[in-house]
C-alpha cells in the first residue's frame, strides 16, 4: 500500500476512476479495459495462462515463461529457444496476445537442462549440480535412464566441479556457471550492470574483459538490484493497464528478482577453466 496515493491518482488521471460527491466509481477507461463479459477480468483469479505460446507459421510447438522474454529490454528477439527437439529463433513476440513467433533454425536442437526455457528454482537447479557430479536420485532407475544419466554426466562434467562454481574464460566471452535458476542470475547481472551479458538458468554469459573480482563483488548490491525488464513484457502483468508504467516495471522486476539465491552463489569460490 506503499504506493496507493500514486496508484489512485494514476486510476483518476487515466479515466479508471471518477469521482463524484467525495465517492470514487468506474470510469470510462475501466469499462473499456475491463468490462467485458461483465467485469470478469476483475472478479477472477487468473484469466490467462501464465505463459505465453509459441507459434513457428501455423503451428503451435510449445510454450515459454514471459521471464524468459524480458530480459534486458530485448523484448525476447533473436533469442533461441529449443523446443521440440528443435532450434527456434524468436522473431516476434505480441505479449497482448500472449503469442510469441518463431521461425526454426538450421543447427539441430537438443532438450538440455541448461537450454530449457522454463525458469527454475535456486533448488531445482543445484539439485541438478548435484546429480552432475555424482549423486544418485533415491529412485529405481531403468537401464535406459541410467545409461542416460551417464551421457549426461559426461556432457556436463566441464560445467561443475565440487570445489565451487565453474568459470570457463575465452577469448572474447566467459561463463560462469552458476546453477542458481534464472532469478538468481538475473539478479547477478543487475547487481554488475554491465552490457552484452546474458542469462540462463545454469549460467551468465561475461565479456572477457570483466574480472571475476568485479562479479563477487556484486554480493554486496544483489539485494537492491532489480532485473531490468522490457517494458512490453508488463502486458503479461495482470492489470498493468491500471498502474503507471514505472511502477509495473518495477513490480515485475521484483518478481523476477532472488536476492538470496544469488548472494549464496557468489559467496561460493571459483573454479578456473577455459573455452
Amino acid at each position: 500500500m506503499e504506493q496507493a496515493t500514486e496508484i489512485l491518482e494514476y486510476l483518476r488521471s487515466a479515466g479508471y476512476l471518477e469521482t463524484d460527491g467525495g465517492m470514487l466509481f468506474i470510469g470510462p477507461e475501466a469499462e473499456k479495459k475491463f468490462g467485458r463479459r461483465h467485469f470478469m477480468d476483475v472478479l477472477s483469479a487468473f484469466t490467462a495462462a501464465p505463459e505465453l505460446r509459441v507459434i513457428a507459421g501455423q503451428r503451435e510447438i510449445g510454450s515459454v515463461s514471459p521471464l524468459t522474454l524480458a530480459q534486458r529490454n530485448t523484448n525476447g528477439e533473436g533469442l533461441k529457444l529449443l523446443l521440440s527437439g528443435r532450434s527456434w529463433c524468436v522473431e516476434a513476440v505480441e505479449w497482448d496476445k500472449h503469442i510469441v513467433r518463431v521461425s526454426e533454425l538450421k543447427e539441430k536442437g537438443r532438450s538440455k537442462w541448461e537450454s530449457d526455457p522454463v525458469p527454475q528454482s535456486f533448488e531445482l537447479m543445484q539439485a541438478m549440480r548435484k546429480v552432475l557430479l555424482g549423486a544418485t536420485p533415491d529412485i529405481q532407475l531403468s537401464k535406459r535412464a541410467v545409461q542416460h544419466l551417464a551421457e549426461i554426466r559426461d556432457e556436463g562434467s566441464n560445467s561443475v566441479d565440487e570445489a565451487g562454481i565453474v568459470v570457463e574464460r575465452g577469448d572474447k566471452e566467459q561463463r560462469v556457471w552458476t546453477w542458481a535458476g534464472l532469478k538468481a542470475n538475473l539478479t547477478i547481472l543487475a547487481a554488475l550492470n554491465i552490457e552484452d551479458c546474458k542469462a540462463d538458468n545454469s549460467k551468465i554469459r561475461l565479456p572477457s574483459w570483466v574480472p571475476l573480482d568485479q562479479v563477487r563483488a556484486a554480493s554486496s548490491r544483489v539485494h537492491d538490484a532489480f532485473p531490468a525488464i522490457a517494458p512490453d513484457a508488463v502486458e503479461g502483468l495482470k492489470f498493468s493497464a491500471a498502474l503507471p508504467l514505472d511502477l509495473a516495471v518495477r513490480t515485475l522486476s521484483i518478481r523476477t528478482k532472488d536476492s538470496a539465491a544469488a548472494a549464496a552463489t557468489l559467496a561460493q569460490p571459483n573454479v578456473m577453466r577455459h573455452l
